[in-house]
């Protein structure tokens, strides 16, 4: 363990990334600590995985810790924020994250708009079909990837406008995401895309279809 948390200090930031991700599945009591204290890495990429790999612990404390990443200079970091602390909150994370539709980057406008879909849709769905409407594919491909996160049936709709996407990464992301959405309906429309014309969308979606029916 000693060795993994020296290597947080390693100067190069995806290899600071990649030790938190390792750091993410250890159940050591030094672990919680080291991730906490990369949320203040001066590397953007190293403090939003931070907020990932909290939310996906769960650990006490960790929403509070993340909320000040709001604020963060970097958008990436931002949106992050804001899906991590849905996941660990839900609903009462909503009044926090719901400014950040003011956003002036799409992305992250994007991000926030999916995480607040299954708490205030009213909100959430006017930003949504704005970012289905974007030319930039990054920010359709960020909608179905945070759509996904929320593993709610809410997200369905906006999924299957997705998977029909003109470019393959919205439809690739669309199809990840089916895979984690808890309804009968994921399968059928994950189906045709095993037809896919992009061979990344075929694979995507055989390995979603294999995640749905392990769950049956």
């Amino acid at each position: 363990m000693k060795d993994v948390l020296l290597a947080l200090k390693h100067p190069k930031p995806d290899e600071r990334a990649a030790v938190l991700r390792i750091l993410g599945h250890l159940k050591d009591d030094l672990a919680g600590p080291a991730i906490l204290s990369a949320l203040t890495d001066p590397d953007a990429a190293v403090r939003a995985t931070a907020a990932g790999v909290l939310a996906e612990r769960k650990a006490p404390g960790s929403a509070s810790a993340i909320t000040p990443l709001l604020k963060d200079p970097v958008p990436l970091v931002r949106g992050v924020a804001a899906t991590s602390l849905v996941k660990l909150d839900g609903a009462k994370a909503a009044s926090l994250i719901e400014p950040l539709l003011m956003e002036t980057v799409p992305t992250v406008r994007a991000e926030v708009a999916a995480s607040l879909l299954p708490f205030r849709p009213a909100v959430a769905e006017p930003v949504l079909r704005e970012s289905l409407r974007a030319q930039d594919s990054a920010v359709r491909a960020a909608v179905s990837r945070a759509l996904a996160q929320t593993g709610h049936a809410t997200a369905l709709p906006y999924l299957l406008e997705l998977v029909k996407d003109e470019t393959p990464r919205p439809r690739i992301a669309a199809a990840r995401g089916l895979g984690h959405i808890k309804d009968d309906n994921a399968l059928s429309i994950l189906k045709p895309l095993l037809a896919d014309p992009d061979v990344a969308v075929r694979v995507t979606a055989a390995g979603a279809i294999g995640h749905l029916l392990k769950r049956l």
